[in-house]
């Protein structure tokens, strides 16, 4: 039964509500668990969730003074699928299902995780492990990106935190855990997941639009046919333009 519920709250620390109040030029992507959930695995994205409370002061410093920044709001958007759970609120009594005929709240989940602080963050992987990343209060924007990047690297495991900071590991620039496969085949669902999302990747339909490609990031090939999209992926990679392609499948 513990090993149950380990498993279901791993899986529900994804709820999230909308994240109110936004400060800086960039608006914060935030999802829904639903929508959180499929993304992050179509994308192999972590999640990075926010925990916090309607009446913390904390929590509202941190949203001032942390999450405000553009510089951070831009990397959460590119690199992660953003989730927030909510205490004390209306949404936040909510009672969620899970497998295995179980129903959790919020505060259910903050109960079970032993959480006795807020604002606090978590790190979540696609397959839907995870772990605690720290007790975040209002640090720095600053060296909020520092334990992103830290966490996001797929060879972190290798070296400390200090070490990365203090640039003494010589793996500092290892790879961002969701580029580690910059080649994708997705199928139609997938893609409408994605293009019904607020991710905003490019979507080509022909080998034309895939000339001056430069800072896209990540593109969606949507071919005729898919044998063509992926003779083309190669080149594309190649010129160093985008981090990751995603083939859509031609069956319809």
């Amino acid at each position: 039964m513990k090993k149950t519920l380990v498993s279901i709250i791993v899986m529900s620390v994804v709820l999230s509500l909308s994240l109110t109040g936004v400060y800086g030029e960039v608006e914060l992507k935030n999802y829904e668990i639903s929508e959180a959930i499929e993304l992050a695995r179509i994308t192999d994205r972590q999640l990075v969730i926010l925990v916090m409370s309607e009446g913390c002061t904390s929590c509202q410093e941190f949203k001032k003074k942390t999450l405000s920044d553009d510089r951070l709001r831009g990397f959460l958007n590119k690199h992660f699928i953003v989730s927030r759970l909510v205490l004390g609120s209306d949404s936040g009594k909510k009672k969620f299902k899970f497998p295995g005929g179980v129903d959790l709240g919020v505060q259910d989940m903050f109960d079970f995780l032993g959480m006795e602080y807020v604002p606090y963050s978590l790190f979540v992987y696609p397959e839907l492990s995870g772990r605690p990343l720290f007790f975040s209060g209002s640090m720095s924007p600053e060296l909020y990106v520092k334990y992103l990047e830290y966490f996001s690297r797929w060879d972190r495991s290798s070296f400390s935190f200090v070490e990365y900071v203090k640039g003494i590991s010589e793996k500092r620039e290892g790879e961002f855990f969701n580029y580690r496969k910059n080649l994708k085949k997705i199928s139609r669902e997938e893609f409408s997941a994605i293009k019904d999302s607020k991710l905003g990747f490019k979507i080509l339909e022909s080998s034309e639009e895939t000339k001056g490609l430069e800072g896209t990031g990540e593109v969606v090939l949507d071919f005729d046919s898919s044998k063509e999209a992926e003779e083309l992926v190669e080149k594309i990679l190649e010129r160093g333009e985008v981090e990751k392609v995603y083939v859509v499948s031609s069956q319809k």
